[in-house]
């Protein structure tokens, strides 16, 4: 009996713990991303022209399992972006804990981003979103200084808002990950087992 609830114990650890490596290809060009990575997904169709129609959906979480034409995810929050002519309807579920496997076919991917892990995305995420508040009070400095009357307050609200811009353009940038795109660009990527 000892030997089975050891057993038990090895077997749900071994499915929960598996990774999966993940290479990706644009022809010239193999990167390889570590297990246990955490990813963006991007899901959906493209129209002609190569915008995003109809509906697509942004899935974050863990790639477990890699097939010939799938990949498995272990979901952390699924966002369901309905695009009809008329209004647009969007439909988000985030799971508490990453317990939803899902799999998903590689023909619909349209983008991935990796990050090492949820806390470096949410982080990202809050550097963008400071660097667009320090961008807009220095593009509002800025106007501040048309209408300011003395030359010499206009030339320091000048040098302010330029650098209040300056660094939010900076931690915009910092806040990015490289998003590598594999339908409507003129070198896809592609998923490689």
């Amino acid at each position: 009996m000892k030997r089975f609830k050891i057993f038990c114990l090895l077997l749900l650890f071994s499915s929960t713990l598996l990774a999966q490596k993940v290479r990706i290809s644009n022809g010239t060009l193999i990167k390889q991303f570590p297990e246990n990575s955490y990813y963006e997904l991007d899901f959906g169709d493209r129209d002609e022209q190569g915008r995003i129609c109809c509906n697509y959906g942004v899935i974050t979480g863990y790639i477990r399992a890699l097939g010939p034409d799938s990949i498995g995810v272990l979901l952390d929050s699924y966002t369901n972006y309905e695009l009809p002519d008329s209004m647009p309807v969007r439909q988000a579920i985030v799971f508490k804990t990453p317990s939803r496997y899902q799999t998903f076919a590689k023909t619909d991917l349209l983008s991935l981003q990796r990050f090492k892990n949820a806390k470096q995305r949410k982080r990202k995420e809050n550097i963008q979103t400071l660097g667009g508040i320090i961008m807009f009070a220095g593009l509002v400095t800025l106007t501040n200084h048309l209408i300011v009357d003395e030359p010499a307050n206009r030339n320091v609200l000048l040098i302010a808002g330029g650098i209040q811009v300056g660094v939010g353009i900076a931690l915009v940038s910092i806040g990015r990950s490289k998003r590598y795109r594999f339908k409507g660009q003129k070198q896809n990527w592609a998923v490689v087992n």
